[in-house]
């Protein structure tokens, strides 16, 4: 039988290794960078907002998923049973508490309880705004440049501002990394 078709030969390549960060914490930030390089390349107005929300809601799932995962580690013990892997949950919500609280609710369910760092605060104002409440978060309507547009408190640049939320989500997730070896 060749190799093409024996159905006991798998394709390993598509498999990611289990390590920190994980897929979805990946992917998340991935997708907000992706959408960050959109928001570099636009001066309408409406086309900003969107990325921008887009943006932030990616960079709060990247949060969300982190917390989650800082819960979920298992293994398996002597009889085969899977077992709740203390050590590791406890070094990586060590790590994630001086940015953020997260707490087991369901067996499944994981909240952030309590922002902590000041920068994850304001995105999660942020996200809020350009999610829930109106597109008039972001000014002006009219720029020449992306770096132009501004939150509608302060006078932080909206695409600086995600760039150093993006780094410190990579912080942080290379402290949570760390902190399981």
């Amino acid at each position: 039988m060749s190799e093409s078709t024996d159905p006991y030969l798998f394709d390993l390549e598509g498999i990611v290794e289990a390590d920190w960060p994980p897929l979805a914490v990946r992917d998340k930030m991935a997708e907000a960078t992706f959408f960050l390089g959109h928001m570099r390349q636009t001066t309408d107005w409406a086309q900003f907002r969107w990325l921008t929300s887009a943006c932030l809601e990616a960079c709060r799932a990247a949060m969300d998923w982190m917390a989650y995962q800082a819960h979920h580690q298992y293994f398996q013990d002597d009889e085969g049973n899977d077992r709740l892997d203390e050590e590791y949950v406890s070094a990586v919500t060590a790590a994630l508490s001086q940015y953020f609280v997260t707490e087991r609710g369901s067996s499944t369910r994981v909240n952030i309880k309590t922002i902590i760092h000041p920068l994850l605060r304001e995105m999660a104002r942020h996200r809020k705004e350009t999610a829930h409440y109106g597109p008039l978060w972001i000014v002006p309507e009219k720029v020449s440049s992306p770096e132009e547009f501004k939150f509608k408190e302060g006078e932080r640049s909206v695409i600086h501002f995600c760039d150093e939320v993006l780094d410190l989500l990579a912080t942080i997730s290379q402290e949570a990394h760390e902190a399981t070896y």
